[in-house]
């Protein structure tokens, strides 16, 4: 409890009056009201608007289509539109904005599968009725901060909604990307190759897709799991907060064409290049909170969505990557948005899930044994509808027997393909739709190994460990070797002449990972060390797991991820690879001095 305490609430202040706004029939309206707070007569404010367009072939540009002046509503024919305002006759700015919109289906060209017990198919080969999902995702939210910091929102999840909370998913991989991915596509996130600089027998890790050193350079080809639900009839969202660490764009090149038929990120790389009447609460793009807009959109797309079969993923970066506490702000805000689902028809045949991809990975909980653990373990309850859990009984019964069962995200992915396929007999029509994985829609067996499910040894908290002192001979060996696997790192990602060369500066703990099976011959004896260190120059705190041979003198080799445990701000701007970025500290801060 000592790391949970109150956070600032918002303080957006009001840089600019409300003169405009979008009603959900897509109109776009000056407001009069807000005109007449800002002292400024209809007469002398003209009003703009320029619709937004995704531009082909790139994730991060985006088209403004000619400037229109208006007075009375307009109908707006994009998904998203800027706004500006000026004040007459000096034509002054006053005001400036992004609105979105949510286009019902039919607007858009799509032909959408019903979803609705009142409404009669047009003809007998339309798609009959099929489960929608709802997918609302917290960054960095492990099961107990979630019950810590939105308390409210987890007991109407649990009390109300009927949620199965799962006590036993542990992550694939170190940060959002490595977990989102075989979540969504059944596929690891990276490939192994060996690399000449490194010590024999280790491996360099490199992205299969996106970055510059990805064998592919988007994310187009990814068999991710909307394309099966559009193959299916159903209609797509995707909307993340923060476009410049989105979770397929960050150090990377994103999709060169849209992924979903709706997709919010235009909307965010228009309102972050809005300048004026920045409020000084980097929490908010002007009056409003920032993750507003991200709720606002997702509400609007649910609730026009309720009559269609739809797959929803909304993404919240911003208020739960940084710290502990942050998260809490919104507690009331998530509670009553799930209220009003919950309580309208919006999700009567939805299948919604809220979860975290991972635990908070730097605010100073992490160095406790708890954090180690959370960072592990992140948030995931599941509701079924009412109609299915009638109609299919079996798969609530399976969620509920798999509630304290070992999981990864490849056992997800495996639970939204059976929706996507239509898989949701008692008897599954496949033993998996991926290479790893079971459906938790049935009872998963209790003997699981985090090899069975791809959780690597670095993040697998089914085994014992013992507390060794940081001045043991094993911890310091364990940190040198750590510390030359990282450096040795940084060279092998192009970052050696950028960044400065890491030395020890103390061992900060350590412990002995005890074998989670017998040791057959003394032989085969490995002793495995997990050591967290402070390297300098820079104040790193990595931590890491290095397994030696019981009876070898040497250093042995680091296995797994080393995870960086601290913030490290900008002292790795001088570097743009996903691995570098973590460890570097870029030779020009050392040249500056203290």
């Amino acid at each position: 409890m000592q790391y949970v305490r109150p956070y600032p609430p918002f303080k957006c202040g009001r840089p600019q009056s409300y003169l405009t706004y979008l009603d959900h029939q897509g109109y776009l309206h000056r407001n009069e009201s807000g005109m007449k707070e800002s002292g400024i007569s209809a007469g002398d404010l003209q009003c703009s608007y320029q619709e937004i367009v995704r531009c082909n072939h790139t994730d991060d540009k985006v088209v403004h289509l000619p400037r229109v002046i208006f007075e009375y509503p307009v109908q707006i024919n994009s998904d998203f539109v800027l706004v500006k305002c000026y004040q007459l006759p000096f034509l002054r700015l006053v005001y400036e904005t992004a609105h979105a919109y949510i286009a019902f289906p039919e607007s858009k060209g799509l032909n959408p599968i019903l979803n609705d017990p009142n409404v009669t198919p047009k003809s007998d080969v339309e798609k009959r009725n099929r489960p929608s999902v709802l997918i609302i995702v917290f960054d960095s939210m492990s099961r107990l901060n979630f019950i810590r910091q939105l308390s409210k929102t987890y007991a109407f999840l649990t009390d109300k909604m009927d949620a199965v909370v799962f006590k036993g998913l542990t992550k694939t991989g170190d940060n959002t990307y490595p977990n989102i991915l075989p979540m969504l596509s059944g596929l690891g996130a990276y490939e192994h190759l060996y690399a000449e600089d490194l010590q024999k027998g280790e491996k360099l890790w490199v992205p299969i897709w996106g970055g510059k050193k990805a064998r592919y350079g988007s994310f187009d080809a990814v068999p991710l799991v909307w394309k099966n639900f559009t193959e299916a009839g159903y209609i797509t969202m995707f909307a993340e907060d923060l476009p410049e660490y989105a979770i397929f764009n960050y150090l990377s090149k994103g999709f060169l064409e849209q992924p979903t038929d709706y997709y919010m990120r235009p909307f965010w790389l228009v309102m972050d290049n809005i300048t004026h009447f920045k409020s000084s609460d980097n929490r908010c793009y002007g009056n409003i909170p920032r993750h507003t807009f991200l709720y606002n959109y997702t509400e609007e797309f649910v609730t026009k969505m309720s009559n269609y079969s739809y797959f929803a993923f909304s993404f919240l970066t911003q208020m739960s990557h940084d710290y502990l506490n942050l998260i809490k702000l919104l507690d009331h805000d998530i509670e009553s948005m799930l209220k009003r689902f919950f309580n309208g028809p919006s999700l009567s045949n939805t299948i919604t899930i809220v979860m975290g991809d991972h635990g908070n990975r730097f605010d100073a909980i992490r160095s406790t044994v708890i954090g180690r653990v959370e960072e592990r373990m992140p948030f995931f309850s599941i509701v079924l509808p009412e109609s299915l859990k009638k109609s299919h009984p079996h798969l609530q019964h399976g969620l509920k027997a798999n509630r304290e069962t070992l999981l990864s995200w490849f056992d997800i992915y495996e639970l939204l393909m059976d929706i996507a396929m239509d898989n949701l007999g008692e008897v599954s029509e496949v033993k998996r739709w991926g290479v790893i994985g079971l459906s938790p829609f049935r009872p998963i067996p209790k003997n699981r190994t985090c090899r069975d499910v791809a959780v690597p040894r670095t993040y697998c908290v089914c085994g014992a460990e013992k507390e060794i002192d940081p001045k043991d001979s094993h911890a310091v060996v364990a940190a040198e070797t750590l510390i030359n696997h990282v450096n040795n790192m940084l060279k092998s990602h192009g970052a050696g002449d950028k960044c400065a060369e890491l030395t020890l500066k103390k061992v900060l703990s350590a412990q002995v990972l005890l074998p989670s099976k017998p040791v057959v011959s003394p032989n085969n004896l490995v002793l495995e060390v997990r050591v967290t260190i402070e390297t300098t120059p820079g104040g790193a705190r990595l931590e890491g797991v290095v397994e030696r041979s019981a009876w070898s003198d040497d250093g042995g080799r680091v296995i797994g991820d080393v995870n960086r445990i601290n913030k490290y701000g900008n002292q790795s701007y001088c570097v743009e690879d996903l691995v570098a970025k973590l460890f570097c500290y870029c030779n020009s801060f050392v040249k500056a001095g203290p």
